[in-house]
Parts: C-alpha cells; sequence; structure tokens
C-alpha cells in the first residue's frame, strides 16, 4: 500500500495527496524516491482506512485564498533544520542532492533568496525526473 505525497497520474486518474494505492497499480518504484508516494505499513490485515503513513508529519502551508496540508518525512523535516543552520554556500550546496521533504520544508520555512532559489531549482529538477519516469513507466 502506498500513500500520496504529491499529486500525480496513476492508471489515467488524478491521485491527491493522502490518498491510499494498491501495489498492484504502481509500476514505478521511483515515484516513492522521487517523492510523490511514500510505502505504508500497518498491522496486519488491517483495513486501509486504518493504515496511516509512518513517520509522516502534515505541515499547513497558508496561502492567499486559505490554507492547505502538505506531509512530510520526520527525516524530511530534519534534513532541513541541519540545512538551514549551515553557511549560505554549504546550504547552496546540501540542496543539491535534498530529497523532495527536505525541499519542501525549505521551501516554506528559508528566507534567505539564494538557497531558497537552489531549493526551487532542485525541486524542478526532481519533478521533470520524477515526470519522465511516469512516462516511460506509462503513467503520465
Amino acid at each position: 500500500m502506498y500513500a500520496v505525497k504529491l499529486p500525480l497520474n496513476i492508471g489515467g486518474r488524478r491521485r491527491k495527496i493522502g490518498e491510499l494505492i494498491d501495489d498492484a497499480e504502481v509500476k514505478s518504484p521511483e515515484l516513492v524516491s522521487s517523492g510523490y508516494l511514500v510505502k505504508i505499513t500497518g498491522a496486519s490485515g488491517a483495513p486501509a482506512e486504518s493504515i496511516s503513513p509512518e513517520g509522516l508529519i502534515t505541515l499547513p502551508v497558508i496561502r492567499e485564498n486559505g490554507t492547505e496540508t502538505v506531509s512530510v518525512a520526520q527525516s524530511g523535516i530534519a534534513e532541513a533544520v541541519r540545512i538551514m543552520q549551515l553557511s549560505q554556500a554549504d546550504a547552496v550546496e546540501a540542496v543539491k542532492t535534498a530529497d523532495n521533504d527536505t525541499l519542501i520544508v525549505l521551501d516554506l520555512c528559508e528566507g534567505n533568496k539564494t538557497i531558497k532559489s537552489a531549493v526551487r531549482k532542485r525541486g524542478s529538477e526532481l519533478a521533470g525526473k520524477a515526470k519522465a519516469e511516469a512516462v516511460e513507466a506509462g503513467d503520465a
């Protein structure tokens, strides 16, 4: 079972954040490494509704038209906090290999324009890579 972390199309359907997807529908394991899906676990035999994504924390995202939420892994939050403590040059370097969860937190919390620019560049790279992988797998 997988949970959607970022909106995407699978099996010809648009999937929303938090939606649960059966293993059989996920033909591209790279969707996990690119941050679109998270593999979830639960008690053996538990119904899907009772399974919660392990280690995910829901953060508020305040927009002009209201508040949304995004779920990120605890490790992404910890890495974002670590990066925010680095010098600007070291933070920009660290962002080059950051995962999607870390980028989400940095984009929400980082105020330094140079670091934020590096975060958005890396996010675009990951999104392009995930889209290419989805096209290859036939999930686009």
